[in-house]
């Protein structure tokens, strides 16, 4: 391994705002276009392909298994693409299989025409959104990474925020009509956002969170050089299969819910506008607990962070699945609430810990090698909730199994560790009974 060490001063004093944080609000709003129909909304899709169709459950959920595969086998490409090409390029790629994915979606005449146009929509909206953007902003930022990942990825809260919308469209105007339309939007939107991403700081004569080099006669050594890590290396360490792991065990679950959760409302008498209220409170609680994930991270160790976050989950799908059982608003709402505070503490956390192990300039690479043991673990998730459905008539079962790999994830994550630390958890990462170097308490002022 290698490491590059940067001598910074305090943010450049410039009026102009830095352009990081440009590049997080064109993540914020890229990702909430991603995925509000592809992640928040899937379950408004879902009803409507089981209403004209007839599928079972158990059908129904094969091509969101199918799209785990592919990103398991297409994942290390992904990531490779993004870091040789650099985000804007792939970004374009991605935005439009997505558009092309829609417009077939949008005339599929059967069920093998539903797995193939869903898997190049999966495929475009990774490309295209999260995967990239995520690359890019940590190009941008270094000390405040996990504060600019958080925000950035509040398009994942905005697309819960919006999905009711699309369950009303959808049931004014039909599915069809709708997807289509999409297709249309995100076509148009290609070159606007593609041109828009910088890929990285240094292209344009800048420094990670803004920063200054100082003057040569005023250099000193920094005490936390940026680690450069190959990925090679990296699959060598014990960290980087142990995020893996938890991130797929506690991932699982947003995948399987995404699916099943408006059909399971539905099931226990919730109409689908009233059913997209419960997506509104997941999506508002994920919001308010994603900055404080990101605010926490760029302050505090990590790793226990995670696992905390990852229980929050557990507690709120076990939570939920009373809620059902009990067909009890009063239930599936504070359920909701709790799934969703966890959900939104552990995502920046979980992402940006990767680039603080790793650096910057493989991330999107082993980011997409990571994503094999990921996509391997949600493969069949969504699927066997769905024949479990259709067995036994109830939720509850798949729903605790959710539960258990959360707790899981969250344990195993205890014995992960930074790749320049020899002890567990990472002492290398922030943490709240260590007082900052000498150097960060420079440039924070």
């Amino acid at each position: 391994m290698s490491y590059k060490i940067f001598s910074l001063k305090k943010l450049n004093p410039i009026n102009n705002v830095f352009y990081g944080w440009k590049l997080v609000a064109i993540a914020v709003t890229t990702m909430t276009l991603i995925i509000t129909p592809i992640f928040s909304g899937l379950g408004f899709f879902f009803v409507g392909l089981e209403r004209e169709f007839g599928w079972t459950r158990g059908m129904l959920s094969i091509p969101f298994s199918l799209a785990r595969m592919e990103g398991a086998i297409l994942g290390p490409v992904e990531g490779y693409t993004v870091d040789r090409i650099g985000p804007r390029k792939t970004i374009m790629i991605g935005l439009l299989l997505l558009s092309i994915g829609f417009l077939w979606f949008s005339w599929i005449p059967n069920f093998m025409h539903f797995i193939l146009a869903f898997c190049v929509i999966t495929a475009g909206g990774a490309l295209g959104g999260f995967m990239p953007l995520m690359a890019a902003i940590n190009n941008w930022f270094r000390r405040k990474r996990s504060t600019a990942m958080a925000f950035g990825m509040l398009g994942i809260s905005f697309g819960g925020f919006l999905a009711p919308l699309l369950g009303v469209a959808i049931d004014e105007f039909g599915w069809r009509m709708v997807t289509r339309s999409l297709g249309i939007i995100v076509a148009l939107l290609i070159f606007p956002i593609g041109f828009s991403v910088r890929n990285r700081p240094e292209d344009y004569g800048q420094l990670p969170d803004g920063d200054v080099g100082i003057e040569s006669e005023e250099y000193f050594e920094s005490n936390s050089p940026e680690i450069s890590i190959s990925v090679k290396s990296a699959l060598k360490f014990r960290g980087f299969w142990l995020v893996s792991f938890t991130h797929g065990m506690s991932a699982v679950a947003p995948v399987t819910l995404g699916i099943h959760l408006i059909p399971a409302l539905n099931d226990a008498g919730w109409s689908l506008s009233l059913a997209g209220s419960v997506l509104f409170a997941q999506a508002f609680s994920t919001a308010i607990f994603q900055l404080l994930g990101g605010y926490i991270g760029d302050r505090i160790r990590k790793e226990p962070a995670i696992t905390v976050c990852c229980c929050l989950q557990a507690i709120g799908i076990l939570v939920l699945a009373i809620g059902l059982s009990m067909e009890s608003g009063a239930v599936v709402y504070p359920g909701i609430m709790i799934y969703g505070a966890g959900l939104g503490g552990r995502v920046p956390l979980l992402i940006s810990i990767r680039g603080d192990y790793f650096g910057r300039d493989n991330y999107a690479t082993i980011m997409g090698f990571s994503q094999i043991p990921m996509n391997l673990i949600m493969m069949g998730a969504p699927t066997a909730a769905g024949f479990l459905f259709d067995n036994f008539s109830s939720y509850t079962i798949p729903f605790v199994g959710l539960a258990f790999l959360n707790i899981i994830g969250g344990i195993i994550m205890l014995w992960s560790r930074h790749p320049n630390s020899t002890e567990t958890p990472s002492f290398t990462s922030k943490s709240f009974w260590t007082r900052s170097n000498p150097i960060e308490r420079n440039i924070n002022g």
